[in-house]
Order: C-alpha cells, then sequence, then structure tokens
C-alpha cells in the first residue's frame, strides 16, 4: 500500500501488532504489516503516490520527491531512489502522479 509515510506490506499471515514494525527490523514472528521507508529522511520522499509493479515484478514507487524503486538487499526490502533526471528548480517539478507500462515494456512516468 502507498502511504504518505512509506509503503506498507501487508501479510495475511503475518500476526497483528500494536506497534510500527519496520522492514529490516528482526522480530521472532512475521508481523501482518511492515512499514519501508526510503533511506532519503525527506518527507516528500517519503509520500508514495503511486505503485506500478511491472512485468518483471519490479515495484516502482511514484514520490512527491521523484522515482522510487523497491529492492530486495539481503534479508530485508529497501526503498531507493531512482535518478531519472527530473530538473530539480522546484520541489512540485519531481512529484511522480502516475506510472504506466505499456504492452512493450516501456514505461512513461507523469
Amino acid at each position: 500500500m502507498a502511504t504518505y509515510g512509506g509503503i506498507v506490506r501487508f501479510n495475511p499471515k503475518g500476526t497483528p501488532s500494536n506497534r510500527v514494525v519496520y522492514a529490516g527490523e528482526t522480530s521472532a514472528i512475521a508481523p501482518m504489516f511492515t512499514v519501508i521507508v526510503p533511506e532519503d529522511q525527506d518527507r516528500r520522499a517519503r509520500a508514495v503516490t503511486v505503485l506500478l509493479e511491472d512485468r518483471n515484478g519490479t515495484i516502482w514507487c511514484g514520490t512527491l520527491k521523484g522515482l522510487a524503486k523497491l529492492d530486495q538487499i539481503n534479508d530485508h526490502l529497501a526503498l531507493r531512489s531512482f535518478d531519472i533526471g527530473i530538473p530539480n528548480e522546484y520541489p512540485k517539478q519531481r512529484f511522480i502522479s502516475d506510472l504506466l507500462e505499456d504492452r512493450n515494456g516501456s514505461h512513461a512516468i507523469v
């Protein structure tokens, strides 16, 4: 799920918790919800506006600070920014509102 606090991964077989569990935390039980936040601490980078899983299974995230990609690092998930050359003169230039993939596998970013 895309949220303004990162991505929340839902595990229907997981155990509910009364606290926020972040990706990378070690736990004796699998949590029902895990929050994945980017390395960038800027609140705009945490605000995920759109998700796209492409035909290769890669999950792309549009944020208020550009494009990010969900990567598997060792045993945990990480949300990393992905530079595509978006101008950076004004913060609003980096807002991603939509991600598309056509039938040929080409991507479009709006």
